[in-house]
């Protein structure tokens, strides 16, 4: 298993967690990147992503497993596919996250749906939980047949809380 992270804030977030346990895979903030740093890996390779997102309702520090993840148009009415994602997520993973504490961090309990927008979300009109992230939506857009994710949530629509969940 890869895991995957787009900034640099995650990639050293998760290098000084997993670096001598998982081959880190940084692709760089948002679709076009990603796509370009993923697209010939070995598609039967599993995938974990892992990052910080944005949130409409999740308390900061929120970490949670991804259910399903389809692209987000919040002004049009595109018909996206949806994807749904494995959950094999390894338990020393999430409890290793979950432990760094800074700030403090509550593992939730049921997965959420992720939507994967080309632009940072500032205020949404839908009000079940959900989280916004730049990325996820490629990898199984691209093919790879086992994608997994954990986004901790970073801030609820608010740039200048997101740089306070980057220490670990």
């Amino acid at each position: 298993m890869k895991i995957i992270v787009a900034t640099d804030e995650e990639y050293v977030f998760i290098r000084n967690l997993f670096q001598d346990q998982y081959e880190i895979v940084q692709t760089g903030a948002g679709g076009p990147n990603t796509v370009a740093k993923l697209v010939n890996l070995d598609k039967t390779e599993p995938l974990l992503s892992i990052g910080f997102a944005c949130s409409n309702n999740l308390e900061i520090g929120t970490v949670a497993i991804i259910k399903n993840v389809a692209l987000y148009h919040p002004n049009r009415a595109f018909e996206e596919s949806v994807y749904q994602l494995d959950q094999n997520i390894p338990d020393n993973i999430i409890r290793t996250i979950v432990e760094t504490g800074k700030p403090q961090r509550i593992l939730r309990e049921s997965p959420v749906a992720c939507l994967t927008s080309s632009d940072l979300i500032e205020k949404t009109v839908i009000e079940e939980p959900v989280i916004f992230d730049m990325e996820l939506v490629y990898l199984p857009a691209l093919g790879f047949e086992h994608v997994s994710a954990i986004k901790i949530i970073s801030d609820n629509f608010n740039l200048h809380e997101r740089a306070k969940t980057f220490t670990a």
